[in-house]
């Protein structure tokens, strides 16, 4: 059993979180939704799954529109292009960036 340290764990949550999100695209996803999501899949309390949204609002990577949690796409593409390896763990770009 191998011990992953704190913020490998966080990364992985914020990247989940951004792939759950990817599901709802182009439409959006409330925060309600992410952070019943956030709360089954990994535990975590809807606080901190706020945090994590507002989070990634701040970096860019995430906006509201209507009342619903959207993905900036030229953002999205830039952070998994920071990533580097994220490839091989099934992480890629969304769907709905590719359509013209």
């Amino acid at each position: 059993m191998s011990v992953s340290d704190g913020a490998t764990t966080r990364k992985d949550r914020l990247m989940e979180m951004l792939q759950f999100i990817e599901g709802f695209m182009p439409k959006g996803t409330t925060v309600t939704n992410i952070q019943l999501h956030m709360s089954l899949a990994h535990g975590l309390t809807f606080r901190k799954s706020n945090e994590y949204v507002h989070e990634m609002q701040l970096g860019g990577v995430l906006m509201f529109e209507a009342g619903l949690c959207k993905i900036q796409a030229a953002n999205f593409k830039r952070l998994l292009e920071l990533e580097g390896g994220e490839a091989d763990k099934g992480i890629r770009p969304p769907r709905w960036m590719n359509k013209k």
